[in-house]
């Protein structure tokens, strides 16, 4: 019967050095999914301010391209050069989707 006992304290003493192993090995893949998830937080923040960046720009520019073309469409360009310069400005108008004032 010795033995038997024995033999129980050993894989006792056995399964406690697996225990730091599980525990490190557990708080590594605790560590990376806080890391990844933290990573595709702020990646998904940044991308939002980046697209109310692009946003705020092509408001912007089309601010400035409605105002420079209602100037035109005011006083009508008289010189070859005036009415190039109109045109491009209602192509550039409507290839970005400029319609009215924009504020």
């Amino acid at each position: 019967m010795e033995k038997h006992e024995e033999t129980v304290l050993l894989v006792e003493r056995e399964d406690r050095r697996w225990w730091p192993l599980v525990v490190s090995v557990g708080a590594s893949v605790l560590s990376a999914v806080l890391a990844a998830t933290l990573a595709l937080t702020v990646a998904s923040r940044n991308a939002e301010r980046g697209k109310e960046a692009r946003r705020d720009l092509q408001r912007q520019v089309c601010s400035l391209v409605v105002a420079l073309g209602d100037n035109y469409r005011e006083v009508p360009p008289t010189t070859p050069l005036g009415q190039r310069n109109a045109a491009s400005l209602e192509q550039l108008r409507n290839t970005l989707g400029c319609d009215g004032v924009i504020e």
